[in-house]
């Protein structure tokens, strides 16, 4: 068999920079691809853009479904990365925030008072690709950091390093296309948005999916179990 290439070999005395950040890539720590993704979550404002002066209360990556009261009133949450979820196919996790108050032996009583934005598996992994993306040319940077590179190889590092920083929001925001929630049948659901500019809680009203109205409800076509007035934005009920 042949001799296996170094995958941070060098042309000559110049470091070739993609090869070494390969290599950077590959040795980056999964642990610190999943901090640094609960920290651009948090960053990307787009995601709660808003939604206050509609919803009764917003919750940004809650941790536990007890984070989200039990009042009535009309809650909007941005689940972390275990509430992954699918059209159609609502994560265990997600269900939890809507139908657990506290635990798995206290149910919830306002199901139909909560709409969550929750992240796609697939979108997941484009943002954690991103982010070992950034790291390896932060890695690299760090390499070469006490090195007398050329112009040319020094602004080509800085370029691609800011690039891959840029895609981290905007890989962040697509991957918030998923709405869980209760339908009109009393069911968990979930459904997937087409994402724009746009903040994502006004997407998600103007998704009839959604069943977000501005009139408010009168207590009288409520279901006890299930009312959700907040000011003039309310829950349509079900059924």
């Amino acid at each position: 068999m042949g001799r296996r290439l170094c995958q941070t070999w060098r042309l000559g005395s110049r470091p070739n920079l993609r090869q070494m950040h390969s290599a950077a890539c590959d040795n980056v720590i999964p642990d610190l691809i999943e901090a640094k993704l609960l920290d651009e979550i948090q960053k990307v404002k787009s995601l709660t853009a808003g939604a206050a002066a509609v919803v009764g209360k917003v919750h940004n990556l809650p941790e536990k479904p007890k984070d989200i009261e039990d009042d009535g009133e009309f809650h909007y949450g941005v689940l972390g990365p275990k509430g992954a979820s699918d059209s159609g196919k609502p994560s265990a996790e997600a269900r939890r925030f809507i139908d657990e108050k506290t635990s798995a032996d206290s149910q919830r009583v306002y199901r139909n008072a909560i709409v969550l934005a929750a992240p796609s598996r697939d979108g997941l992994d484009v943002v954690r690709n991103a982010i070992k993306e950034y790291l390896g040319w932060e890695e690299v940077s760090t390499q070469l950091k006490d090195q007398d590179l050329d112009p040319t190889r020094s602004e080509l590092l800085s370029m691609n390093r800011d690039a891959a920083r840029k895609r981290i929001p905007d890989a962040v925001q697509q991957a918030y296309c998923i709405v869980v929630t209760v339908s009109d049948k009393n069911d968990v659901q979930a459904f997937k948005l087409a994402i724009d500019n746009k903040p994502l809680f006004q997407i998600i009203k103007e998704d009839a999916r959604s069943r977000i109205q501005d009139t408010a409800i009168s207590a009288e076509a409520m279901l006890p179990a299930v009312r959700t007035i907040c000011g003039a934005k309310a829950r349509l009920p079900i059924g």
